[in-house]
This record gives structure tokens, sequence and C-alpha cells, in this order.
């Protein structure tokens, strides 16, 4: 679980990197039609920006939350193998790996709602 977690850790930041790269691409092409005649009007680009802006926010906040899950969930498992194998409750890193799956889910909700 070890591994798995922090394979998934490394890739993050090759996802955020790469979604940088693509957000930068599709601003500048706003820009480079801002002042073209044929193309929408500048409230048109405005408000393609803006939601540009949103999706890619929204991207940012599900890797920051898929950042946190998989860093609880070494631990978590952990936890939950010494809670089945003592028949004792879960502690904290498990509660806190559920915590974090509920904001995975929710930030990825909105994020598909948003486009």
């Amino acid at each position: 679980m070890d591994g798995y977690a922090a394979h998934c850790r490394v890739l993050i930041p090759l996802i955020r990197t790469d979604l940088k790269a693509s957000y930068t691409d599709q601003v500048q092409a706003i820009h480079d039609r801002w002042d073209d005649k044929r193309s929408p009007g500048r409230v048109t680009l405005t408000r393609s920006l803006f939601n540009l802006n949103e999706e890619y926010v929204a991207a940012m906040e599900s890797l920051q939350a898929l950042e946190i899950f998989y860093t609880v969930l070494p631990a978590a498992h952990r936890d939950l193998a010494d809670a089945v194998t003592k028949s004792q409750k879960p502690r904290k890193a498990l509660a806190t790996l559920c915590d974090s799956a509920v904001n995975v889910s929710r930030l990825a909700s909105d994020l598909e709602k948003s486009r």
C-alpha cells in the first residue's frame, strides 16, 4: 500500500504540470483572438476565460484533495488492518481517509458540473 500511495503522489505533480501547460495554451489562444474581428466578441472571450479559470481551479483543488488522500492512505490501511486483527475501532487515519474520499468525490462532482 505504501508503494501504491507513493506512486500516486508522484503522479499528481505530473498531472498538475500538464494541466497548467494546457491552461496556459488555452489562455494564450483566447488572448490571441482578443483583437481579431472575426472571432467572438470580447464578452464571449471573457466568459470563456472565466469558465476556463473555474475549471482550472476546480482541477487543482481536486489534485490537492487527492494528494491528501494518498498521503493518508497507507496509515489508514494499517489502522484498518490493526482494527480487524485486534477487533478494535479504526483509528484516526481511517476517519481522515474517509473524510478525504468524501471531499475528493465532492470536488470531482463539482468539476464535472462546471464543464
